[in-house]
């Protein structure tokens, strides 16, 4: 799958076209920098009063914007496009703009809220059986999980982004998840050797780490995606740190630290913490609080939170190495509040994610009970209900769709059935004999048939059959009918026999409904004319063209 199938698993009810992928695209790949041009393509839709259409462009203006930090201006795009497609029950929809808040909340420094909106997005994008927006909203839950501790789920999410994305590797939204993952990976191995885990456990979790994040370097290296490379080289040293690689870590970290961006205080907390840990496995605490210092002014300058517990916690270790007592004291204390004040918020998060799973359970419920009332209606509206063939409504369409198909190789019978003196029957024994007649016919029409071939039941007691076959395999079909019908039936009385005439007409090319059912028409009234309880077919001449 190409670049072009993002987006491509939109039903599509969902009018999601090559225009709005690429306006997709615009925000998966280009980020902050396509802002403009979404935005003048989102102003051009909403002038031209296409709803739908503006609804699938304001997720990706949203993420646009949200990378951009116009925050107030991402999730009002965001909930608009939400609005509507709750309004018209799209569960794709939905999961694509929760999406967008869940990056924006994320962006913000908002987690709790993050969890809340990409927790409900991921199970509606399962529910979608969308791959390509499992994979987006992997990465955005699982970097949320990632970032305030919860490592166990993050790896477990992105594992499932990662299962779903085998069709589209080279995806960058896939290389973006591979990424995520070796950092998960990476910190789940270092809180393990932190906490004295066997070798066993945490060693696998950070070669796999390495493993990942070796391939997607090269990749991003050849596309120059100077961004990534950093974030990824920060990933790459936690892994070498924890495998005792010190030389390997600090040469990812003097490339990651060449191409960062500074104004990103997420970004400097962690790299500062990385590069701390380098320093203290090598004994360095000196160097080790300089880090974490440049880390702690970034984070001040720039309201920056995440990260900030660890960042103490190294610190108290950094002061305690050079026998700084006091300041590990403070600096530890620091590092309890922040951790207690974590605990707390987890605890909300978890009792909101629950809230969110609680409510997600019954809106899908909620749309399954919507899809199948709709598929019963749709149903209703083309089936009789006494014999539960295809209704007139239904044959009229099918036979439209078969026709322009016909041709010497694929010719179409049509057949018209009519049952002989069924009104006495009626008259004889009442409705309900009748009913159980016109059921009787039906049930052998329906046995004559294939997966190709449609049985109707036009009205009263008028059937007809659609077959995918040559006049002469109708009239097989037509003569075995006929036998059928005629035995005893089961719940008639038994000097009851049911016949019935049939006419059969054939098209070779294609051709018009109406003048094909004309044709089988006069066949059945020769039938008829015959004295029933016969086969007719239509033999074109001149006068059928």
């Amino acid at each position: 799958m190409t670049a072009s199938a993002l987006g491509a698993g939109m039903a599509e009810q969902d009018l999601l076209d090559d225009d709005l992928r690429a306006l997709d695209r615009e925000a998966e790949e280009r980020g902050a920098s396509g802002l403009d041009a979404i935005r003048a393509a989102v102003d051009r839709m909403r002038g031209d009063g296409d709803r739908d259409r503006l609804a699938w462009a304001l997720p990706p203006l949203a993420r646009a914007f949200a990378l951009c930090e116009k925050f107030e201006e991402a999730e009002a795009a965001a909930n608009e496009a939400l609005a509507h497609f709750r309004v018209n029950g799209s569960v794709r929809g939905q999961a694509f703009a929760l999406n967008a808040l869940g990056v924006t909340a994320l962006r913000r420094g908002v987690p709790s809220r993050a969890l809340e909106v990409a927790g409900e997005a991921v199970v509606l994008a399962r529910a979608a059986e969308d791959p390509v927006l499992q994979v987006r909203i992997a990465n955005t839950l699982g970097i949320v999980l990632n970032d305030i501790g919860r490592l166990p789920e993050a790896v477990q999410i992105f594992e499932e982004g990662l299962r779903a994305s085998r069709g589209f590797l080279g995806e960058a939204v896939v290389l973006r998840l591979r990424s995520n993952l070796s950092l998960a990976l990476g910190r789940w191995a270092l809180k393990e050797h932190d906490d004295g885990v066997a070798e066993t456990t945490w060693r696998p979790r950070a070669e796999r780490a390495i493993e990942l994040m070796v391939p997607t370097l090269q990749t991003w290296r050849e596309e120059k995606k100077w961004v990534e490379i950093s974030n990824a080289l920060d990933h790459l040293a936690i892994s070498h740190i924890v495998l005792g690689d010190l030389a390997a870590a600090h040469a990812s970290l003097d490339e990651a630290e060449s191409l960062m961006d500074a104004s990103a205080p997420h970004s400097m907390v962690f790299f500062s913490c990385a590069r701390a840990r380098a320093h203290l496995h090598a004994n360095e605490p000196q160097l080790a609080l300089q880090a974490l210092e440049r880390g702690r002014v970034a984070a001040d300058s720039r309201g920056g939170h995440m990260h900030m517990d660890e960042l103490f916690r190294l610190k108290s270790q950094a002061h305690e190495a050079r026998g700084e007592w006091h300041d590990a004291l403070v600096a530890h204390k620091r590092f309890h509040e922040l951790r207690s004040r974590m605990v707390l918020e987890r605890a909300e998060q978890q009792a909101s994610a629950l809230v969110v799973a609680l409510s997600t359970e019954r809106a899908l419920r909620q749309v399954s009970e919507e899809r199948d009332r709709a598929e019963r209606a749709h149903l209703e509206a083309r089936h009789d209900q006494l014999t539960g063939l295809a209704n007139r409504r239904r044959f009229d369409e099918f036979l439209a769709g078969v026709l322009p198909r016909a041709s010497d190789q694929h010719p179409v019978s049509l057949v018209l059935i009519d049952l002989d003196h069924f009104k006495s029957i009626n008259d004889r024994y009442r409705h309900l004999a009748g009913d159980a007649a016109l059921r009787w016919v039906a049930t052998h029409l329906q046995a004559q048939c294939r997966q190709t071939d449609l049985p109707a039941r036009l009205g009263g007691d008028e059937f007809a059959l659609v077959l995918s076959a040559p006049l002469a395999v109708a009239h097989h079909v037509c003569n075995r009918l006929r036998v059928a019908v005629a035995e005893r039936a089961t719940g008639l009385p038994a000097d009851v026999t049911i016949r019935l005439s049939a006419g059969i007409a054939e098209a070779t090319a294609p051709c018009d409904a109406v003048h094909l059912f004309k044709r089988a028409d006069e066949a059945l009234y020769a039938a008829k004319a015959a004295g029933r309880d016969a086969v007719h077919d239509d033999i074109p001449d001149a006068r059928h063209g």
